[in-house]
């Protein structure tokens, strides 16, 4: 964690001036209090509550088409300054268009939709989701993170290939 780290930091740095009576190092040191102090208060606390509706333009295709896929999120608790958000795919489904992944801010019930485009060269059945969140806060000392269990499944079948009349 940044902010162990930094605080480990400051008390090696701040026994190491008082054994050595380095007061001028402790002044410097009093901008680092106040970024911590800064990134303690700036820190989003709450749980994240945002709403999610995935939507899928179509949820049986065949091999190497395309579905595109729509987030819909609002969000229901406090604004969110920097917030990732990732939406887990299956190894053999292939973003082709977009991605499903984003940084994004959203204030206090703001809605915003998110879409990309999936494409599958396999044939079977697939879960989409579900939808990680991450939201740190100014500094990038403290972040907290958030399941939304939101799976939607495609069903891939078979390309059907024309055959020709036998003679």
């Amino acid at each position: 964690n940044k902010c162990a780290t930094i605080v480990i930091a400051f008390f090696c740095i701040f026994i190491f001036s008082m054994v050595f009576s380095e007061w001028l190092v402790i002044v410097f040191m009093v901008p680092l209090l106040f970024l911590l102090f800064g990134s303690v208060l700036s820190f989003y606390s709450e749980k994240i509550d945002i709403e999610v509706i995935r939507d899928l333009s179509n949820v049986k295709i065949f091999e190497h088409d395309k579905i595109e896929v729509s987030l819909k999120l609002k969000n229901n608790g406090d604004n969110l300054s920097f917030l990732e958000l990732y939406d887990k795919l299956p190894g053999k489904v292939k973003v082709v268009n977009g991605s499903n992944y984003s940084v994004i801010s959203l204030k206090k019930g703001e809605e915003i939709t998110f879409k990309y485009e999936i494409t599958c060269p396999l044939r079977g059945r697939f879960q989409i989701g579900p939808l990680f969140f991450r939201a740190r806060d100014y500094f990038g000392m403290f972040f907290k993170e958030a399941v939304v269990e939101t799976e939607s499944f495609i069903t891939v079948i078979p390309q059907i290939e024309e055959i020709r009349d036998i003679e």
